[in-house]
């Protein structure tokens, strides 16, 4: 191996070194990773080229919402939400030899299967849904983080004035909803930008099929009409409706958009409106590193509900006045 090469490995490593110094100065290393004894951002890294949207979002909303500084004295690492509740993410619980203990906030689980063990050095605090409840011994569901998202960057319902849908692939579905208007978007970002772009993006639709269990959550938290697509998507159905059972949805998984829109009319558990247990979705034991207090939270979270629920009921009128073949 000639000089060059090390030359240029040695630059790589100290780049790497630096971004990593530079999160944890910015309190970006508070999150786990699995298979990696240090702890640092749950899921798509950020010294990868993208970053999934999802954990992006979950990431934001926890620096939004609790102070990350003074919970980082109590706990050596946590993540904020996500699909972790499974062996492979305790495994480097386990090993760390740190006196703290590692932190998991509304976290769901992957299937139906109880978990035997949990570390004693991990404290869970909410669980997603009741699917998750079941699997983690004495867990209390609480709802999903994102859930907040929306009201904790101001991300405002909005009524549109024409039919825009969109479609949201996971990103490990390939196929495509029949019919050909509407728009596509990718949930995995470019490594630099933020979640609130999209969740705008989310916000302005008349109707949204997805496969990412969060772009439904940002629609269902800002009054968009939507549903969820199965079509060659790799995840499984459980987390899905894991968050579904937390407020009392009845899902159908849906392929094209004629099909999603006729069922979401016609399905009562979605045409809901919601209150402020819908968006109180964190672990009360959590409360003393929370940014602002309760009662101004749980006062902009009633504020944001009573705007919400009045847009998704255009969004629904407009859904049910469209003509036969005036979709596509």
């Amino acid at each position: 191996m000639n000089l060059k090469h090390h030359v240029a490995e040695w630059r790589v490593a100290l780049r790497l070194w630096f971004r990593r110094f530079s999160n944890i100065l910015r309190g970006k290393k508070f999150y786990l990773v699995p298979k990696d004894p240090l702890f640092s951002e749950f899921g798509w890294s950020l010294f990868h080229s993208f970053v999934n949207w999802g954990d992006l979002l979950l990431r934001e909303g926890a620096e939004k919402l609790f102070n990350i500084k003074s919970m980082s004295r109590d706990y050596y690492g946590a993540v904020f939400g996500g699909t972790v509740l499974s062996e492979e993410y305790f495994s480097p619980v386990e090993a760390s030899v740190d006196k703290r203990p590692a932190l998991f906030v509304s976290c769901g689980a992957r299937t139906h299967d109880s978990l035997s063990r949990i570390p004693t050095n991990l404290e869970i605090h909410g669980v997603r849904g009741f699917l998750s409840s079941k699997v983690i011994p004495n867990s209390q569901a609480v709802g999903d983080p994102g859930m907040l998202f929306p009201v904790l960057f101001d991300v405002a319902p909005k009524t549109t004035k024409h039919f825009k849908h969109l479609w949201i692939p996971h990103f490990t579905q390939k196929a495509l909803p029949s019919g050909n208007r509407y728009e596509i978007h990718s949930t995995l970002l470019p490594r630099g930008n933020s979640a609130q772009s999209l969740a705008k993006t989310i916000s302005s639709a008349s109707f949204v099929l997805t496969g990412s269990l969060h772009v439904g959550i940002i629609a269902y938290s800002t009054g968009t009409p939507f549903a969820f697509s199965m079509e060659k998507n790799k995840e499984g159905e459980f987390k899905y409706l894991d968050f579904a059972s937390f407020h009392n949805l009845k899902l159908e998984f849906k392929n094209d958009f004629g099909d999603a829109i006729d069922w979401y009319i016609h399905e009562e558990s979605m045409n809901r409106e919601l209150s402020i247990s819908d968006y109180d979705v964190y672990s009360k034991s959590l409360s003393k590193y929370l940014k602002i207090s309760e009662k101004e939270l749980l006062s902009k979270i009633g504020e944001y509900c009573k705007v919400r629920n009045i847009v998704h009921a255009r969004k629904l009128n407009m859904l049910r006045n469209l003509e036969p073949g005036e979709f596509f």
